[in-house]
């Protein structure tokens, strides 16, 4: 069921990127649909790839040398995908940018979602200190 919500909210973002961008177009809601599990097995397959291969750009620009490879992974699915084009590198940019934006407000990105931990407490008990303690007089001497 995960794979079917991510695959709708990948298939949202290229549609907003199309609405937004005139480079961006295609050819009724099937082209959508196969474009958006184009761009989502790219991204799992090919995108890991071409970020280890550019490890050094991607320091030397502070990561945002991964537009460029979102782009690139874009204009791969437009040549992949009959009835979805992509007018231009410029265009893959500013697609890849509206794309990764409207992935991050619906919940689709890889960013890792912190985890709520609880911890139950029996509030009437009273702690237990587990240390023993030396009887009077019997405890470590400090000598000054």
């Amino acid at each position: 069921m995960n794979i079917l919500v991510r695959w709708l909210l990948t298939m949202l973002s290229v549609w907003v990127a199309a609405y937004f961008l005139d480079g961006i177009t295609y050819d009724g809601w099937q082209a959508l649909a196969i474009a958006a599990l184009v761009l989502g097995i790219l991204n799992a397959i090919i995108k890991p790839v071409l970020t280890l291969l550019s490890l050094p750009l991607l320091l030397l620009t502070l990561g945002l040398f991964l537009l460029v490879i979102n782009a690139v992974i874009l204009k791969l699915t437009a040549l992949l995908v009959p009835g979805f084009a992509v007018s231009g590198f410029w265009t893959a940019v500013g697609g890849a940018v509206i794309i990764s934006i409207v992935n991050l407000f619906t919940g689709n990105s890889n960013v890792k979602k912190k985890a709520n931990v609880s911890v139950k407490t029996n509030i009437n008990r009273a702690p237990r200190d587990k240390t023993p303690k030396p009887p009077a007089g019997k405890g470590p001497v400090i000598d000054i």
